[in-house]
C-alpha cells in the first residue's frame, strides 16, 4: 500500500490471497502514532521527573537535630529541662519552629533546582530530538 492513498485505503488491508479484512479494535488500540507515542512519552517522563523531585527533597525530618541555631536550640532544650516553666517551653518550641521552617525552605529549594535541572534537559532534548526528526526522520517514499 502506497501513503499517497487515500486515508481510508489505510482502514482496510488485503490479506496476502486478497481477501479484504478490516483490522481489529484491539490492533488498533495497540498501535499508536509516532506523534502521539512521543506526546506520551513527554507525559510521562515529566511526571516521573516531578515524582522523583519530590521524593527525593521532601523526606521526613526531625525538627530538633539539624544545624541551623543549634547551640540556641541546645540553650532552649537545657533550659526548658532545668527550668520547666511556660516560658522555656515556648522557647523551645519556638526553636523547633525555626529549624523546621528553614528545614522545609531548603528542601523547597532543593526541589525547584532539580525541577529546573530537569526542565532544562527536557527543553534540550526536546528539541535535540526534534532537530534530529527534520535532518534524520523518516521521509515517505513519495516524497
Amino acid at each position: 500500500m502506497r501513503w499517497s492513498q487515500p486515508p481510508i485505503a489505510h482502514s482496510i488491508w488485503r490479506e496476502p490471497f486478497g481477501s479484504p479484512r478490516r483490522s481489529s479494535a484491539v490492533a488498533q488500540l495497540l498501535v499508536v502514532r509516532r506523534s502521539r507515542a512521543m506526546r506520551l512519552f513527554w507525559t510521562f517522563l515529566i511526571l516521573f521527573q516531578i515524582w522523583f523531585a519530590v521524593q527525593t527533597s521532601l523526606q521526613p525530618f526531625n525538627a530538633a537535630k539539624g544545624s541551623f541555631r543549634r547551640e540556641e536550640r541546645a540553650a532552649a532544650f537545657k533550659a526548658a529541662s532545668d527550668n520547666p516553666t511556660p516560658e522555656t517551653k515556648a522557647a523551645l518550641q519556638k526553636e523547633l519552629h525555626l529549624n523546621g521552617q528553614h528545614i522545609v525552605r531548603r528542601q523547597f529549594t532543593q526541589a525547584g533546582i532539580l525541577l529546573g535541572v530537569f526542565l532544562v534537559l527536557d527543553v534540550a532534548g526536546y528539541y535535540g530530538w526534534k532537530n534530529f526528526r527534520q535532518n534524520y526522520g523518516y521521509r515517505s517514499p513519495s516524497a
